[in-house]
């Protein structure tokens, strides 16, 4: 099998090459995805992901003096496959279930060298495994207004900055940048929209985590409609069993605003207030961000954001995931594969364009800065840390979708130390980074 699933990896990351001749490709941030077709009947899914990265410099040119080894370069590779169905018992409902499994593949150390013990990885697993109930026209506050569902599937809350990835990815799990193990292990989901106005989630989660902590965590989302353009949320959840004894019982209260734009130059707003009480480390923790983003529209489609975040020091940062690019995975280097989102300031500018329809731009810029020196995922500096200023980085992203089914991402990534992110790391020099990927729905 080990064999088989090697064999297959390199077949990937051929057609990849074979698909790209410039090179390889990459997968944009995706939003949670039933598998069933609502209309009813079986659906077949195959999604294939490959990636090549490149990164000189690593750890600002420290990283073999902090993690052991040495990373320059390394491939990742990831198979979604497998099917769905729905059947409709007209005024009783209708009852969906969804299987697919996951072939996952890399090669060579990642960036963060999580995967010191697992250079070379290939996995298969079930990636979704959920059977569900759906009220149909049962009631008349609209279609399919309750959902009951349970077994291993996604489930996501805003824009990721608490909930959003079910799975571990990277270490012995492998692909760290496709992060396609997005599903939880295990969930018990009760959700109920009433007409566009009210939306209510009752949920138990079990994350499918490595090392596997037999976390179990339950909680309510509401979720409400202010007007045509604006929502606001409250999220409670608490952590009641696991074997980390600094996470079990740790209970997390939520309130986010977002706003979209009514017209071309017009003002949206995303915004999240987060308390949490950890009464196993370090009590109280807080996390926010705000983000407005102005709209000029035209033929470029342009936008452009501010963004300033912040996460106490003993934050616990959830399950956080990519629900767009920087969000909440803080730079296509650093937050993907250094830094998570704990003791730590960001600041972030984003510039959004389409220069042609099947071109999309991101060009990304990020300060940051360290919340509490000597702390939390700062606490083991190479010297000690007197300066708050940590890093900056720049992210030049390209998207192009070549068809509906087909879309190729580029990117290049400049990071540079500030004096703390010195102190921290040990390394002064600028890391760069490069990638290329390919996303094929079938």
């Amino acid at each position: 099998m080990r064999h088989i699933a090697y064999r297959l990896s390199m077949s990937l990351l051929v057609l990849a090459s074979l698909l790209v001749s410039q090179g390889v490709y990459a997968k944009q941030p995706q939003p949670a995805r039933k598998l069933h077709d609502e209309s009813g009947g079986y659906r077949w899914i195959l999604d294939i992901d490959a990636a090549f990265i490149r990164v000189d410099k690593n750890l600002f040119g420290n990283d073999r003096a902090v993690y052991g080894e040495h990373s320059d370069y390394w491939y990742e590779s990831a198979l979604t496959f497998g099917g769905s169905a729905l059947w409709d018992f007209n005024l009783a409902g209708n009852i969906y279930a969804d299987l697919a499994g996951l072939y996952t593949g890399s090669a060579r150390y990642n960036a963060g060298v999580d995967n010191i013990n697992n250079k070379y990885i290939n996995r298969l697993d079930f990636y979704q495994a959920a059977i569900g109930w759906q009220s149909g026209d049962l009631f008349d506050i609209g279609r399919n207004a309750l959902r009951i569902s349970v077994g291993q599937q996604k489930f996501t809350l805003g824009t990721g900055f608490l909930i959003w990835n079910g799975g571990t990815n990277g270490g012995s799990h492998g692909d760290t940048w496709i992060a396609p193990n997005q599903t939880w292990r295990l969930t018990g989901l009760v959700d109920l929209a009433i007409g566009d106005d009210y939306q209510i989630n009752v949920f138990y989660l079990s994350p499918n985590d490595s090392p596997d902590t037999r976390t179990q965590l339950g909680g309510i989302n509401l979720e409400f409609t202010l007007d045509e353009n604006a929502t606001f949320g409250v999220t409670y959840i608490d952590i009641f069993d696991s074997n980390d004894k600094t996470r079990e019982n740790t209970r997390t209260y939520a309130f986010r605003y977002n706003s979209k734009p009514l017209s071309e130059n017009s003002l949206a707003i995303s915004s999240e207030y987060a308390f949490q009480n950890r009464p196993n480390t370090r009590g109280d923790q807080n996390a926010w961000y705000i983000e407005p983003i102005w709209h000029f529209g035209g033929p470029a489609n342009v936008r452009l954001s501010y963004r300033f975040a912040s996460f106490d020091e003993g934050w616990d940062p959830l399950y956080y995931g990519g629900s767009d690019w920087g969000t909440w995975y803080q730079g296509e280097y650093l937050g993907e594969f250094i830094l998570t989102n704990e003791n730590l300031e960001s600041h972030q500018a984003r510039l959004v364009f389409n220069p042609v329809s099947d071109w999309t731009i991101n060009v990304i810029y990020y300060y940051f800065l360290v919340h509490n020196l000597n702390r939390g995922q700062f606490a083991n500096a190479q010297s000690r840390m007197t300066e708050r200023s940590l890093a900056q980085e720049v992210d030049l992203i390209a998207e192009y979708h070549v068809t509906e089914q087909l879309s190729l991402t580029f990117e290049a990534v400049f990071s540079l130390p500030e004096e703390g992110g010195k102190q921290w790391s040990g390394g002064d020099e600028l890391t760069t980074q490069g990638l290329a990927s390919i996303s094929y729905s079938f």
